[in-house]
């Protein structure tokens, strides 16, 4: 014959008993971590203020004959052919883009051989490095100081 005994597993007690047995040990834990979104949505707020709307009227009033007052019309593709036909509008395209070009290359290459003259082994190594080190060095150390 097979004796059954009455025993409590431990911690099942409590669950057995229900909620309100323990007022004490009744605590809820709650998941306390945030939804990475939420981090998110400020900056993308932001950004819809400050590039996104913008950027989508730049483009919706290209296609109108708005003049920044009162109300617009729209006009399709007339401004982009009289882009076109103007002879000083095109220079004026070709310009921007040659300087655009001439200072991304001339900036890009300077920055490169100076980063290759701090890097590489020339005499004139710890005087570059000076150059341009010391004002990033010296700033937050004056600001420290004041």
């Amino acid at each position: 014959m097979t004796r059954t005994s009455e025993r409590s597993v431990p911690g099942t007690a409590d669950k057995v008993a229900g909620p309100s047995a323990d007022p004490v040990r009744r605590v809820r834990h709650r998941d306390h971590t945030t939804p990475p979104w939420i981090f998110v949505v400020p900056a993308l707020a932001v950004y819809g203020v400050v590039v996104l709307y913008p950027s989508l009227a730049g483009v919706m009033y290209a296609f109108t004959d708005w003049s920044g007052i009162g109300g617009f019309s729209f006009i399709g593709l007339d401004n982009f052919r009289t882009l076109l036909d103007d002879s000083r509008a095109l220079e004026s395209v070709s310009n921007t883009l040659l300087l655009t070009i001439a200072v991304v290359v001339v900036q890009n290459g300077v920055g490169l051989l100076l980063a290759l003259g701090v890097h590489t082994n020339i005499r004139s190594r710890a005087l570059l490095r000076l150059i341009f080190f010391a004002p990033a060095v010296v700033s937050p150390v004056m600001v420290a100081i004041l």
